[in-house]
């Protein structure tokens, strides 16, 4: 932008943003322009533009002559007219988050906020490129399918003014907009909280480069732009708070800045303070309570979504999308993977889409991996959400529905660092509840094609089960992700594929109404809590709440005996062989802990010796940043352990081993 003399300085928390003051009225036939501005680390919209909505966020706005008072201004939705110049289409423009300047006589269109929104902000002129295209110099819009038409991408070529990139835009009534007619196009995210100094930002573009600055991978891209995490953090209370370096670590990750005094004048002090919608006072008088235990109230809850009437007249619709109030929110990061079958599920799922956190656990079985985002919801909907989810660079999840319902659900999408599987801890996870899985059908015979009952079951167990990781210091893993005491009684009465009586209702004179079944596990969200999974002879999956264990005397007779072989029998031939060590992988079969007899080397077989060959991987390893003297000639020349040696495919050189002789690992060293 030109620099001028009354420029502003719009500050929340460090933004920094440059504006122009004008004239303050509305003029619905006037056009104005939308200004591509790398310096603007949030959009602002100025005076000719439609506000929808309004968050209750309000930012300070310090001048750059620090003498001056701050103003304040609100962050708000707003809208903007766009006629393509080319197809004559014309579009309803929608910028979420923005601070509004009423008296600024253009808007600013910050390239990053746009970005992480899923807009392509290609801002090299067309004049300037080696191959220009249509998307040369443009903002490229992924359009979904809708009820108007199929999913279909959208190219709005930007213009120079000077050397600024614009794009013309005008106001558009408020009868325009409710009417729908024009496509709306949303160049920032409503739902995914916009923090420009997020240190992650940071942290994913140092990802994508080796210690050389060269590309980590050049298909890293190729899925989807996503945030990446270059290495796995220890959990907080598991590190040694009096070293100064971890107690920094700990206090980031634990405590919100509010200001920051940089110990010059007054003026430039940096403050961002976040208003409630509802504040104390108006809390008191609405509940009828005492304004001290208002305050207390205050403090202690959020207020994610309290709306704003911009329109007494209710002409517009208020936003349907619930799921910030809708759905638990969680404190604790989750890690997702999908895993694979080579036996299609009685039900036909041929795979299975995790999600850990810690010893936290949920497994979904799916027919197809495109499933992905339905099993999102349904963790949405159980457990809760977020408050980011890292996977790794599979299409199905970093692109796609799976990533619009992480963005409308305000959850931050993280992706590992490729050619690292050991920064995904659903890995861990699988392979846990995998041989969980493979135990529970091996030891009851159960048929293979009952395994993804089983790997449901498993998952359910695992986050249950008192953790023995130091950090979870004895506790359940359901109690440390949800907060609340994980509540076992679903679980515990029955074992996988345990004998039950339940009562049948289809069943008809003279039949008895109470049949022998197998247990399969809980229904979630199906019936009275104590809804199971029975599976009758003739190989049907039915849900009922009536049911009971034998009683001693069936277990012992011998019609009922007999019964009992006529049930498996009959299960053999519809639904295939029970499950057999042949069946699974070496690395999915694991000793029975109540079996004394079962012995390690036994059951895992050449396991063993595969699992001394596995490269170590560089999470937690002591010998990383460690400064050393080495002999150079006839002097000792300092260096620093930067990172691990790498193969050709990416995987780290070595083993570790207790005998530092043994040890292989290799380093490269600075």
């Amino acid at each position: 932008m030109t620099a001028i003399n009354t420029a502003l300085h719009v500050q929340a928390g460090r933004r920094r943003i440059t504006a122009i003051k004008s004239k303050c009225s509305i003029d619905f036939n006037a056009e104005t322009t939308f200004e591509l501005d790398s310096h603007a680390d949030t959009c602002v919209l100025g005076r000719d533009a439609l506000i929808i909505q309004d968050f209750e966020r309000p930012v300070d706005v310090f001048s750059y002559d620090h003498s001056k008072a701050p103003e304040s201004y609100r962050t708000v939705s707003g809208v903007v007219k766009y006629h393509h110049p080319l197809t004559g289409e014309r579009f309803h423009l929608i910028v979420h988050q923005a601070i509004h300047v009423p008296h600024l006589d253009h808007h600013l269109l910050c390239p990053m906020q746009c970005r992480v929104n899923d807009v392509t902000v290609n801002d090299l002129p067309k004049f300037l490129a080696a191959d220009p295209t249509e998307e040369t110099h443009a903002l490229v819009f992924q359009v979904d399918s809708t009820d108007d038409g199929p999913a279909r991408t959208v190219t709005l070529p930007l213009e120079l003014s000077g050397i600024t990139s614009v794009i013309n835009v005008s106001v558009p009534t408020a009868d325009e907009f409710n009417e729908r007619k024009c496509t709306r196009l949303e160049l920032t995210s409503e739902h995914l909280p916009w923090d420009p100094y997020d240190s992650a930002f940071e942290e994913q573009e140092k990802a994508m480069t080796d210690c050389h600055g060269d590309i980590i991978d050049s298909r890293a891209n190729a899925r989807g732009r996503s945030l990446v995490i270059s290495a796995l953090s220890t959990i907080p209370e598991a590190d040694d708070i009096d070293d100064d370096e971890n107690l920094a670590t700990i206090l980031q990750s634990k405590v919100v800045i509010s200001s920051v005094d940089t110990g010059k004048s007054t003026s430039g002090i940096v403050r961002t303070k976040t208003k409630k919608p509802v504040d104390a006072q108006t809390l008191a008088r609405r509940w009828g309570i005492s304004p001290d235990r208002a305050q207390a109230t205050i403090d202690r809850t959020t207020q994610l979504m309290v709306r704003t009437c911009l329109y007494p007249t209710l002409s517009r619709r208020y936003s349907t999308n619930d799921r910030l109030c809708r759905y638990r929110r969680l404190q604790h990061m989750m890690f997702s993977d999908t895993g694979f079958s080579n036996v299609k599920s009685q039900r036909g799922n041929k795979c299975c889409q995790f999600y850990a956190s810690g010893g936290w656990a949920r497994a979904f079985p799916m027919r197809v991996k495109s499933e992905a985002h339905d099993s999102l919801s349904l963790v949405f909907q159980r457990d809760g959400v977020p408050p980011a989810m890292i996977l790794d660079g599979s299409k199905e999840q970093v692109c796609g529905m799976f990533r619009r319902k992480l963005k409308e659900a305000a959850c931050q999408l993280r992706q590992t660092e490729p050619y690292s599987p050991w920064q995904q801890a659903a890995e861990g996870a699988i392979r846990e509840i995998k041989r969980c899985s493979s135990r529970m059908m091996l030891t009851t015979r159960s048929p293979k094609v009952l395994w993804d009952h089983s790997i449901e079951l498993a998952a359910l167990i695992r986050s249950h089960t008192a953790s023995e990781i130091f950090s979870a210091n004895g506790e359940v893993p359901e109690t440390i992700m949800t907060g609340d005491t994980a509540d076992i009684s679903r679980l515990c009465q029955f074992a996988w594929y345990d004998w039950l009586m339940f009562r049948d209702a289809q069943a008809s004179y003279p039949d008895d109404t109470i049949v022998l079944g197998r247990y399969l596990g809980p229904a979630i969200d199906t019936g009275p809590a104590h809804t199971a999974k029975i599976l009758k002879q003739n190989g049907q999956v039915v849900y009922r709440s009536t049911y009971r264990h034998l009683t001693p005397d069936e277990l012992e007779r011998p019609e009922h005996i007999a019964l009992r072989a006529e049930f498996d029998a009959a299960i053999t031939a519809k639904l295939g062989p029970a499950a057999s060590r042949d069946d699974y992988a070496p690395e999915d079969l694991t000793p029975d802990p109540s079996d004394p007899d079962d012995d390690d080397d036994s059951l895992l077989g050449d396991q063993l010796s595969e699992i001394d060959e596995t490269p170590t991987p560089e999470v937690g390893d002591n010998y990383l940043q460690a400064e050393l003297l080495f002999p150079r000639g006839n002097e000792m020349a300092r260096g620093k352990v930067i990172s691990r040696k790498r193969d050709a495919d990416g995987n780290t050189v070595g083993r570790a081993h207790n005998n530092p002789i043994l040890d292989t690992r290799m380093y490269n060293v600075e």
